[in-house]
């Protein structure tokens, strides 16, 4: 394996390591034969702790090594698994999250998926269901839209998450991060036609509106509607999602 992404911060090493080719006999030979001939690579995170905490979903650990604690995150009380349950029902992202804590290495699942490496300068808001895992100073709860029923009309999704704090997060990507656009906005404004703006930072405010006739594809809503995202920060898109 090789790693082809890096990030560290308060204690632990987040890394997008590669499998370069797989030499085992496939379920299916032929789907592994194009995935080889387009570059696509089996990938997996790996996450050093030297003191540090790493929290990820449940499920994605495939093995450990080192001197490791591991203990399931809930937000504390009754009053904070509420909360969370809540925010699992209407985000996608699960009820607790695993935390790991110690000295070692720590490898989850491989993946066919995409990762996106960020390291939080400012708090981020990502669609549902693409947080993997994160470390540092991080802390979790919704997003609700500025317009509820223009979302839910749009496919942007009722409600996002909000992720406040410092460190690094790992998100999965449905493009490869060379495909991905960052957007940088200083008060101004964007207009995207469809639903691929997969996360945005805090100071961007985000709402659906009422496309004019003939400007944009409008479309791929479905509505004629277009998302408009205003102010300072940055907006991540996917624009070459529809080819896949």
């Amino acid at each position: 394996m090789l790693s082809i992404r890096r990030k560290e911060t308060q204690g632990c090493v987040l890394e997008v390591m590669e499998y370069q080719k797989l030499l085992g006999n496939p379920q299916s030979a032929s789907e592994m034969y194009y995935r080889e001939k387009q570059g696509i690579k089996l990938r997996t995170l790996r996450a050093t702790l030297s003191g540090g905490k790493l929290l990820a979903e449940p499920g994605q650990l495939q093995y450990m090594k080192g001197n490791i604690e591991l203990k399931v995150e809930s937000g504390g009380g009754v009053g904070g698994f509420l909360q969370r349950a809540v925010s699992a029902a209407l985000t996608g992202e699960t009820v607790f999250k695993t935390e790991y804590t110690g000295s070692g290495t720590i490898f989850l699942e491989p993946t066919w998926k995409n990762y996106l490496l960020l390291e939080l300068s400012e708090d981020i808001i990502i669609d549902r269901g693409i947080f993997v895992a994160g470390a540092g100073n991080l802390q979790f709860s919704i997003k609700r839209p500025d317009s509820i029923l223009g979302n839910a009309l749009s496919g942007e999704g009722m409600f996002q998450t909000l992720i406040k704090g410092s460190g690094i997060v790992a998100l999965y990507t449905p493009v490869p991060e060379p495909e991905i656009m960052v957007a940088e906005l200083n008060n101004e404004k964007l207009v995207v036609d469809g639903n691929f703006a997969i996360a945005r930072t805090a100071g961007v405010r985000m709402t659906v509106q009422k496309s004019s006739k003939g400007i944009l594809a409008s479309a791929q809503s479905g509505e004629g509607l277009v998302t408009v995202f205003e102010g300072t920060g940055q907006v991540w898109l996917t624009p070459t999602v529809g080819m896949y």
